[in-house]
């Protein structure tokens, strides 16, 4: 896979988008905790979350964004997967992310399948970049299918030290 690291992708445009600002958080499906799942909506497009967290505690106001990686020996793996098929061919996705601790990072991956269990799912590598925007190319792109964005994370001295604050899956203009 190309990777660049830009907000500008030329000839592409955004076809479906997404931010983890609080208002997009599916009533009753936050994610807390760093080991559950949860869900955002914007405009009828879906997202769920494992191992992510919002800081959904009465006392704090919830993040505009969800954060993955944990603590205490604990690895994890976090995934942002669409909850139904995208209907064009998506070329690349836009990872909008926050703060991120690089060092704590196993790997980072698209999955692109036809199928929701990503059986034989195609692969492309990125790497995270605090503060940054990073665009994964995906080849030729395919109509009609899942998108998983997978991060294996080490075991941190803290918790949530990847922060996402959203995703946007290109097509040609």
């Amino acid at each position: 896979c190309v990777e660049t690291v830009s907000s500008e992708t030329p000839d592409l445009v955004a076809y479906k988008t997404l931010s983890f600002a609080k208002e997009n958080v599916v009533s009753g499906k936050v994610p807390s905790g760093y080991t559950g799942t949860g869900q955002y909506s914007d405009n009828g497009f879906v997202i769920n979350t494992s191992n992510f967290n919002s800081n959904p505690s009465k006392n704090i106001p919830q993040w505009d964004s969800v954060k993955c990686g944990r603590k205490d020996g604990n690895a994890s793996v976090a995934t942002l997967t669409t909850d139904s098929t995208i209907d064009k061919a998506i070329l690349a996705v836009q990872i909008d992310f926050g703060s991120v601790t690089v060092g704590k990072i196993n790997s980072c991956k698209v999955l692109v399948s036809p199928n929701s269990n990503f059986e034989g799912a195609a692969e492309y590598e990125f790497k995270a970049q605090s503060g940054r925007v990073v665009d994964v190319a995906l080849g030729e792109g395919a109509e009609n299918c899942y998108y998983r964005i997978v991060i294996d994370c080490q075991a941190g001295s803290a918790n949530g030290f990847v922060e996402v604050k959203g995703l946007s899956f290109l097509i040609a203009k």
